[in-house]
């Protein structure tokens, strides 16, 4: 199924030089073939600086710009965003701060304990009512 935006996509990825240095790409020949890369620092241990909601440490993470940039380019608000491999949770938190609905699981059990509390903090009047303050 062709999605109404991969022209904007190849676009971007073939005239890249005008893009951020984090979205630029470069040609990688394989079998003769010029194929567009992605050039950019995406995967690294730095990536939880970028905000405070993202401080929990994972396996595999990578930073948020990542799955935002995507996101923003491919979806509109309240578009539905499905992340197969949850890990930490940031691909859905950057929807749902887009304005994105989430769908999101991960075969590892701590994805849940790790991502759900970041996506529905509770209510002010809830963490009142739990600290004895109501």
């Amino acid at each position: 199924m062709n999605h109404p935006r991969n022209n904007q996509i190849n676009h971007l990825i073939l005239n890249s030089r005008r893009a951020p240095r984090i979205y630029q790409s470069n040609n990688l020949v394989v079998n003769g073939r010029d194929i567009p890369r992605l050039v950019g620092e995406f995967w690294t241990p730095k990536q939880r600086q970028a905000s405070s909601i993202h401080e929990i440490s994972y396996r595999a993470c990578f930073k948020p710009q990542l799955p935002r940039y995507f996101i923003k380019l491919l979806t509109r608000p309240g578009e539905l965003v499905y992340d197969p491999f949850a890990g930490r949770g940031t691909t859905a938190i950057e929807a749902g701060l887009l304005g994105r609905r989430v769908i999101n699981n991960d075969i590892n059990p701590l994805s849940e304990i790790l991502s759900r509390p970041r996506l529905t903090p509770p209510a002010l009047e809830e963490v009142k009512r739990r600290l004895g303050h109501c």
